[in-house]
Parts: C-alpha cells; sequence; structure tokens
C-alpha cells in the first residue's frame, strides 16, 4: 500500500491512470520492489519512459532514461553532486560554483526529477543517493561528451580562491583526490596552486599530504610551491624527518635556481618544523638567515610571517622582552597579532588587570575565527593556561578539555593534540584527579615519541613523575 501511496503521490495528475491500475502496479512491484528512489523515478518521469517496457526496467535503466532526457548543464550538474560525494548540499551553496557552464536551475531540475533527493523536508537542501553517484560515475567514464563537458567547466572554473565559497574548495579537492576523472594534467596542476593554501588553512593536511605528494617527486619551476605545501601538511601530521628533507630540498633547489622567494618560504616553514622539534638554536639561525636576505627578495607577507616565527620563538623560550619588541614591529593589520598577545599572557603572572584584559581579547578572538576549530582550540588552550596561573583550576579544566575534543574531533594535529593532552593532565594532577592525568600522559608520551617532540615529551615526562610521586604517597 505504501508502495501505491508513493506512486500517486509523486506522479502527476495526467500519470495517475497508470498507477490506479492495479494490475500494472503488481507488474511494476515485482520488477523494482519498494525502492523510493525507482518509484519515485518511474511516477515522476512517466512521460519519458516507454511503459510497454517499464516495469521490465532496473534501477541503472530507469536512470539512463532519465539522463537521456537532460540537457548538457544538468547532466553536469549531477556529476558535480556527486563529486561533492552526494553530501547534503544547499542551493544556496551549490548557486556558489564559479563557473558560467551549470547554475542552480540545473540543480533544481535535478530535484525535480527525484535524480538529486531534498534533505529532512528542506526544498533548499539536496543530495545523491550512493546509486545515483555511481550510475553518474558509470556515464563519465563511458561518456565522451560528459568528460569533454567537465573538462570545458574546469576551463571556465574562475580560480581566484579570495573569500572562497567551502563549496569551491570541497568540489576541487574531489576533483584532485578522484583517480577515475580524466581531467588534463593543466586544470589539475593550477587548482592544486589555487587551493592548496586554502585546504591547509582549514586543516584539511591528510587530504592535500595525498594529493600534493605527486608533485613531491621532482621539484621543478612549476611545482616549487606546491613541494613546500606537502611539507607543511607532512609537519602537521608529525611526519618531521620526511618535512624536514622537503624544506631543504626546496631550499637547496631554490638557492641554485635563484628564486629566493620560494627559499625564503622554505626556511620559514623549516623555522617553524625546528621550533616544534625543540631545537631553538636552530630555528634562530634559519630566521637570521631570511633575515639577512635583501627585502626585495621578500614579500611584505613574508616579512610579516617572519617576524611573528621571531615572537613565537621568543614566547617559547621565555624571552619576553624580545617578544614584546617583535609585537610592536607586527602590522595591527595582522590578524594573528591578537593571538600572539594571548600567548603573551600565558607567560607572564597574571594580575587583575591582566586577566580581565586576556578574558576580553578571548572574546573577540572567539568572534573574529569562530569558524576555524583549530583557531578555536588554540585560543582555548591559551585561556587555560592563564586561568591556571590565576588559580582557577575549574575553568582552566573547561577550557582545556574543550580545545582537547576539538583537536580529537580534527585528528590532523598530532602536535598540539599531545601538547594539550599533557597540559591539562598537569592541571588535572592539582586537582588530585590521578587516573584521568595518567591516562592523557600516556596517549601524549605516545605522539611526542612518534613525532620526536623532545620539548613536549620532557614536560610530559615531568608531569608523569609527579603523578607516580603523588600515587604513592
Amino acid at each position: 500500500m505504501g508502495y501505491i501511496i508513493t506512486l500517486l503521490n509523486t506522479s502527476t495528475a495526467n500519470d495517475k491512470q497508470y498507477f490506479e491500475n492495479m494490475d500494472f502496479n503488481r507488474i511494476i512491484w515485482r520488477s523494482i520492489g519498494g525502492n523510493p528512489l525507482a518509484i519515485k523515478l518511474l511516477a515522476q518521469n512517466v512521460s519519458i519512459f516507454d511503459f510497454e517496457s517499464a516495469a521490465l526496467m532496473t534501477l541503472d535503466e530507469l536512470f539512463f532514461a532519465v539522463y537521456g532526457s537532460l540537457k548538457p548543464s544538468e547532466q553536469l550538474a549531477w556529476l558535480i553532486l556527486a563529486l561533492l560525494n552526494g553530501s547534503p548540499t544547499t542551493l544556496n551553496e551549490l548557486s556558489q560554483i564559479n563557473s558560467p557552464l551549470v547554475n542552480t536551475k540545473d540543480f533544481i531540475a535535478l530535484g525535480r526529477l527525484h535524480i538529486a533527493a531534498k534533505v529532512q523536508f528542506d526544498n533548499a537542501t539536496i543530495g545523491l543517493t550512493l546509486s545515483a553517484c555511481r550510475y553518474i560515475q558509470y556515464q563519465y567514464e563511458s561518456n565522451l561528451e560528459l568528460q569533454n563537458a567537465f573538462n570545458k567547466f574546469m576551463e571556465h572554473l574562475n580560480w581566484n580562491n579570495d573569500g572562497s565559497p567551502e563549496i569551491n574548495l570541497t568540489l576541487i579537492e574531489s576533483v584532485l583526490s578522484t583517480d577515475w576523472l580524466y581531467t588534463r594534467s593543466d586544470y589539475r596542476l593550477e587548482a592544486a596552486h589555487q587551493f592548496w593554501n586554502l585546504g591547509i588553512l582549514r586543516n584539511h593536511y591528510a587530504k592535500w599530504h595525498s594529493i600534493l605528494s605527486q608533485y613531491n617527486r621532482e621539484i621543478s619551476p612549476n611545482n616549487v610551491d606546491l613541494v613546500i605545501g606537502h611539507g607543511v601538511c607532512q609537519r602537521y601530521l608529525g611526519l618531521w624527518s620526511q618535512a624536514y628533507s622537503t624544506f631543504m630540498s626546496v631550499v637547496q633547489y631554490a638557492g641554485r635556481q635563484g628564486y629566493f622567494l620560494r627559499q625564503a618560504e622554505s626556511l620559514l616553514e623549516l623555522s617553524i618544523l625546528l621550533r616544534y622539534q625543540g631545537d631553538y638554536e636552530g630555528a634562530i639561525e634559519v630566521l637570521d638567515h631570511i633575515g639577512s636576505m635583501t627585502s626585495s627578495s621578500l614579500t611584505t607577507d613574508i616579512q610579516q610571517r617572519h617576524l611573528i616565527e621571531r615572537i613565537e620563538l621568543a614566547i617559547e623560550t621565555n624571552n619576553l622582552q624580545d617578544a614584546k619588541a617583535f609585537l610592536s614591529d607586527l602590522s595591527d593589520k595582522e590578524s594573528r597579532k591578537n593571538i600572539l598577545q594571548l600567548e603573551m599572557y600565558a607567560k607572564i603572572s597574571i594580575s587583575v588587570v591582566d586577566m580581565y584584559s586576556a578574558v576580553l581579547l578571548s572574546d573577540k578572538l572567539f568572534l573574529d575565527f569562530g569558524h576555524s576549530a583549530s583557531i578555536t582550540a588554540r585560543i582555548h588552550i591559551l585561556m587555560g593556561r592563564i586561568r591556571e596561573k590565576n588559580s582557577d583550576i575549574e575553568l582552566a579544566i573547561k577550557h582545556l578539555s574543550i580545545a582537547l575534543s576539538l583537536l580529537l574531533e580534527q585528528d590532523n594535529d598530532p602536535f598540539a593534540l599531545a601538547r594539550t593532552q599533557s597540559n591539562l593532565a598537569g592541571v588535572l594532577i592539582g586537582n588530585n584527579r590521578l587516573n584521568e592525568a595518567r591516562q592523557l600522559l600516556n596517549s601524549a608520551k605516545y605522539i611526542q615519541r612518534q613525532i620526536e617532540d623532545r620539548v613536549g615529551l620532557a614536560v610530559t615526562m615531568h608531569n608523569e613523575h609527579v603523578v607516580d610521586r603523588k600515587i604513592v604517597n
């Protein structure tokens, strides 16, 4: 009965005559059963089917009949939805795909034909079933016209990713990760150039590590930035020895070729790696080398990032006077200036005035960076440390627990995760929650040994000894 109701409710007034015939319904039922997608396809698109043979059609044959009735732009829209993994997507998001070859009307048409399903009774959100995704992949692999259409789509895609909607990043990541797309190599290379920075900014380290690995086999003038990007992904994923080799290979290649800007970029990323490893002297030496390069070789962005790394290093080594001096030279337009200021508060002795300033600053940062889980986690880490200094243990535990939850959810920054586990364990020890602290320290110790975080591991081992003494006593 549910099957018949679906047919009648989905079909148009002119087509109901077909489905009010019980003999016809029995034939259809034996063919397609209760598959709701097949039912909707058949009922909604009755005018394009030959009903003498409709009862014998499989779901793929129903898709085939609908596909043949679509305009080329609608076929392309179907492929794009599949590349978005069929995930529920709003029409507003789809309207932001920067291409003149497909528009919102094409996606609406797929919803009207029940190729794309409306999600959660929200007519403005559509997605694809797995069977619909598989069918369009099959069509793409065997259909030269659709392959050419997608290459044209890539050719005319607006590559300007400044403030790029997330959907363009998701689409490009899928294009570059999918092994069945026959897209031209020059289009793929251009897409990688334009979007790898944004992908890393959104913490998609594992995805871009996979995408960029193909460009790290041999450095050339066309892929130097991509090799640097691959090294950044390696560093974030804790593959530190590999990251070191990647950055050094770029430094040497760029130096030989006279690409001094790329050399400075790679040296900057190398200094961050050395700081993570606790090799502060090595990091300072690298930063000094960048500082000795002529200003004409460096962009304003590189100069500001160089200054930021100087501040990070000064704060981590407790050289707070230098940190304050460097901070005063940092442009007020630099978005990370306030976070670095919060790091200062986490290092100094907290007065009532400083505590008030830190809370106000953290509130502002939460508003500014609410979209970024990694930045939000970092702010919570800093506020946890500040609250601990102020002996507000419960709030310190709350902030560090939120940070830990965010980092576990992302699962792509083992360095920050392990250090946060160790920091939270230290606070829990002070609150006499020793078993919880021990579990966190065991996890932190394992990660830090794997990624060779010597400084973090030393703190973790110290906290572990404190736990042991407390348990014995």
